[in-house]
């Protein structure tokens, strides 16, 4: 009854908006002003004030990219190699992906923000200590993505829009930026994909995407396309063009992840997926080319500092050194892991000393190479009380600690992601043998997620 419901209201949105760009009208919201809380100010987006280009282009935009009837996941062509990997070791790699992500966020909490337009002095990044790992429990990193889990896993692979925006919206645990916007937009009736819209939602740039993202790409083994399609529609539930090419950069790279080490490689399957003429991808690009060039990981640094560090579009950094734009983050997920080249302290480090958002990036870069090296070859220190080949999380468990807004604890989020793996492999034809073996079909050649650029950055 809810999806008949929502779906009779987003044809009726479709036709009206129709309608008005016929008569040559400029279309605005009923509420002519929207104000959303966040933790540091509040902020009034006044929507009258949209130029004709742009809320036309939102109109436009509002009628072709809407959800369709009945969501599915793009397919592979098959023409690549097939890909084959053990049960245990599909298992190890995930199990190492959420190893990772918990570790650098709960490693580099302290350090969030404190290096703001610089690089933070090696002498100021923190000492790991295994005792603030529960602290995962309460970063956003983490408890963000079970409502989109959950949803999937109650609803499908297959799940509408809708479904996950309906998820999301009940959520109650406490967000920022572009999370906090589009869970204020769904709450008051705004519909997929307007929620992430750059017309409702002023923090749509934001990082948040990109730190919600990881369970998708954790989902598809050597699916890098599939993983990043998917990530790119989920995500414009909260962010829009660079915010949401933040979350397909991330889980291409999770998928290539299954693949190889290589760490440059890995970028690259990143860097492939996103749509060739986007700020986004000519940022990564240009890390890209200066760890090949040979260039040191602070010259990186410094190369995208001066071309992109000025521009961050979101209303609360506005003037501020704060800079907590997505593609500019996603460039130090790069730069961590290309010159941590395997090392996982290494790669955490140089991510967090990367600075902003210190501690978002350190966990995506730590998850990404957890992914790629399995949580075997996570050193024991890090974690304790957790074995990657045992059913005793030790650390996690003996306190019975929570997710903040949920029932789970580290094993289950484990468990629920495993489950969701398992069942985009059967819906995407992989075949497991006797032994316990998944084969995996690939695509020949990465593809391209769709073209998505805020008018002003075009």
């Amino acid at each position: 009854m809810k999806k008949s419901i929502l779906s009779l209201v987003l044809v009726s949105i479709m036709l009206i908006s129709l309608i008005l760009q016929s008569c040559g009208s400029e279309v605005v919201s009923s509420d002519t002003s929207t104000t959303i809380n966040t933790d540091a100010t509040t902020i009034t987006q006044t929507t009258t004030e949209a130029t004709t280009e742009v809320t036309t282009e939102a109109t436009t935009e509002s009628t072709t990219t809407t959800e369709p009837l009945g969501y599915q996941i793009p397919n592979v062509n098959g023409d690549g190699e097939d890909f084959v990997i053990s049960e245990e070791e599909l298992y190890d790699k995930l199990l190492g992906a959420w190893l990772g992500k918990a570790i650098g966020v709960t490693w580099a909490a302290t350090i969030e923000f404190r290096a703001k337009g610089t690089i933070l002095p090696a002498s100021q990044f923190p000492k790991y200590l295994v005792n603030d790992l529960p602290g995962c429990y309460n970063q956003d990193d983490m408890y963000v993505m079970i409502p989109f889990m959950q949803a999937m896993y109650d609803n499908g692979i297959n799940s509408e829009m809708s479904v996950y925006l309906d998820y999301y919206a009940k959520s109650t645990f406490p967000v920022w930026h572009s999370n906090l916007a589009a869970r204020d937009n769904a709450r008051r009736g705004l519909v997929y994909p307007l929620t992430g819209s750059y017309a409702y939602n002023p923090h749509c740039d934001d990082i948040d995407w990109q730190i919600d993202c990881d369970f998708i790409g954790i989902m598809y083994p050597a699916m890098e396309y599939i993983s990043a399609k998917q990530s790119f529609d989920i995500g414009q539930i909260i962010c829009y063009g660079d915010g949401v090419y933040g979350g397909s950069f991330i889980c291409a790279m999770h998928s290539a992840a299954y693949r190889t080490t290589n760490t440059r490689e890995i970028v690259q399957a990143g860097y492939d997926v996103i749509a060739d003429n986007t700020q986004f991808k000519s940022l990564i690009g240009d890390v890209l080319k200066a760890y090949d060039d040979g260039k040191t990981w602070e010259q990186a640094w410094q190369i995208i500092q001066t071309k992109w560090g000025s521009g961050d579009i979101c209303p609360i950094d506005g003037p501020s050194l704060s800079n907590i734009d997505a593609k500019l983050n996603s460039g130090y997920v790069a730069i961590g892991l290309l010159w941590g080249n395997g090392n996982f302290e290494k790669t955490v480090e140089i991510a967090g000393r990367c600075g902003q958002d210190a501690d978002c990036n350190a966990s995506t870069a730590a998850s990404i190479l957890g992914n790629a090296i399995g949580a075997k070859a996570i050193d024991e220190s890090y974690y304790n009380g957790v074995k990657s080949s045992g059913e005793t999380y030790n650390l996690f468990t003996v306190r019975k600690r929570y997710f903040t807004g949920s029932e789970l604890n580290f094993y289950d989020l484990v468990d629920l992601s495993y489950e969701l793996t398992k069942m985009a492999l059967d819906t995407t034809g992989a075949v497991k043998d006797t032994n316990g073996n998944w084969t995996i079909k690939t695509d020949d050649v990465l593809r391209q997620v769709p073209y998505q650029q805020r008018p002003e950055q075009k």
